[in-house]
């Protein structure tokens, strides 16, 4: 069975990503406003703790949302590495399917016991020695409202494995308008629980409530009669495949990368934190305006990645080629277009959500920044589609990119007076040194990609862009 997206799909997909994604800068401006400066600070600490904790999942999001989709278009079995060259059924494999869906809940039960770990005895031991960093910062203020924090993290990364078997099947409308109701409602009520005067800890308590709700909703609407059904007469029929230490064997790999991409793209914020803490929160918001220009730039490839896999099961790669190609132009042209938007006005347009006059730290960090993003717009893409094929080469050098990121990080802040530009500089050094030629050269090579698909792909793209701004 051909996973297919239509335009409706498409639309839910942005709406999404701007809701989920810039809630940050609807509530910031709240944050801002109601809570003193000792508590905003905490407060972009908590946020970059919660997108931190996104990328250390072991691996195992992408890897078995890839093997949902495998079952669902009709594999009759899953690999530990490349695709079946059985022929595919066309009707899912619900037998498979319960066997991942058995093997998610467990695994994402361990990640959560071991996120709480973490958090519980490395967060709290460097929010107490870099909270005093924070002009006004009390240990034992914050740490009931951190305390909830680190039970609200762990139970949404519990809830996971509905979200992978969401997206794994394709069932991406529904993904999408459950987060646009989230990103909505977590704007309102974190504006009414600050309003209220319930401060940091109101904020979480809306978190945890909204995480709840949703994952309510999700069972409810999602696991309908027909697909319980299906699912409880393959739990009935005595066939147990083995599907985890399939899945763990590239899971713990990617988990590897996951690692890698934290120390590449958020670890400098921690970093920021000890070095700088009078800019802090220059650091984050630059930071999380660029990962917010790089997801929704990205969110037309990521809604079709399902596709890409389903593609590649029934051998369709000229379809694959011409997909994967339009979504790479596609990204680069938003990324582009926001990138100019910051430049411009920026900082201009932070100013109307925040205190201080200046809050992005200069035009050449931004420059740098979007340098850094630019290079991940094709190679992150590159490197993503290469485990369409159930393969993750890439792991060694993303984790060593990530140490080299903070190392050289480290050296320009400590034996140059370059400051804040160390750390766009450091990322932009340590990507270029590999990962931003090899995954691209990989792909060329792999799937066949000629000249001509690329310059067809991109005058598509270019033609189409046109008749649009023409209609307008």
């Amino acid at each position: 069975m051909e996973i297919k997206i239509g335009r409706k799909q498409y639309f839910w997909a942005y709406a999404n990503y701007f809701f989920k994604l810039g809630s940050f800068f609807f509530v910031a401006p709240f944050v801002w406003k109601y809570l003193p400066k000792t508590h905003v600070d905490v407060w972009f600490l908590f946020t970059l703790i919660t997108s931190s904790i996104g990328l250390l999942d072991f691996g195992f999001t992408p890897n078995a949302s890839r093997a949902i989709t495998c079952a669902f278009s009709g594999a009759r079995e899953i690999l530990r590495e490349g695709i079946s060259e059985q022929e595919a059924g066309k009707e899912p494999n619900y037998v498979l399917l319960h066997a991942l869906f058995r093997a998610c809940k467990k695994v994402y039960a361990i990640i959560a016991a071991a996120v709480f770990l973490l958090l519980s005895i490395f967060g709290t031991y460097y929010l107490y020695e870099n909270g005093t960093k924070i002009e006004g910062f009390v240990f034992s203020e914050i740490l009931p409202t951190w305390v909830l924090f680190i039970f609200s993290t762990v139970l949404a990364i519990y809830f996971r494995y509905l979200d992978v078997f969401i997206g794994g099947r394709g069932a991406i409308a529904l993904a999408n308008k459950v987060g646009i109701a989230t990103g909505v409602m977590g704007i309102v009520f974190n504006f009414l629980v600050l309003y209220f005067g319930h401060g940091l800890l109101g904020t979480v308590c809306v978190s945890l409530g909204l995480s709840l709700l949703m994952r309510f909703v999700v069972v409810r609407v999602y696991f309908d009669a027909p697909l319980k059904s299906r699912l409880r007469a393959a739990a009935q029929s005595g066939e147990k495949p083995s599907v985890l230490p399939i899945i763990w064997h590239n899971a713990k790999k990617s988990g590897m990368n996951s690692i890698g991409v934290f120390l590449i793209y958020q670890a400098t914020g921690f970093v920021g934190l000890h070095y700088f803490p009078n800019d802090f929160t220059k650091i984050l918001i630059t930071l999380r305006v660029f990962n917010f220009l790089n997801i929704f730039s990205s969110s037309y490839f990521n809604l079709t990645y399902p596709r890409y896999v389903s593609l590649l099961v029934s051998g369709k790669m000229e379809s694959l080629r011409w997909e994967f190609l339009r979504a790479v132009f596609i990204s680069i042209a938003i990324l582009a277009v926001g990138t100019g938007a910051v430049i411009w006005k920026g900082d201009a347009l932070l100013h109307l959500v925040g205190r201080d006059k200046v809050l992005l730290p200069g035009t050449a960090v931004v420059l740098l920044y979007a340098g850094v993003y630019f290079t991940e717009a094709i190679h992150g893409k590159c490197a993503t589609l290469i485990t369409a094929k159930n393969v993750i080469p890439f792991v060694p050098t993303t984790f060593l990119t990530g140490t080299a990121n903070i190392l050289l990080c480290l050296v320009f802040i400590n034996f140059t007076e370059i400051g804040l530009l160390s750390f766009p500089l450091a990322t932009l050094c340590a990507q270029l040194s590999y990962n931003s030629w090899r995954w691209p050269l990989w792909v060329i090579r792999d799937f066949q990609f000629s000249f001509r698909d690329v310059s067809n792909a991109l005058s598509f793209s270019l033609l189409s862009a046109r008749k649009q701004l023409s209609r307008k």
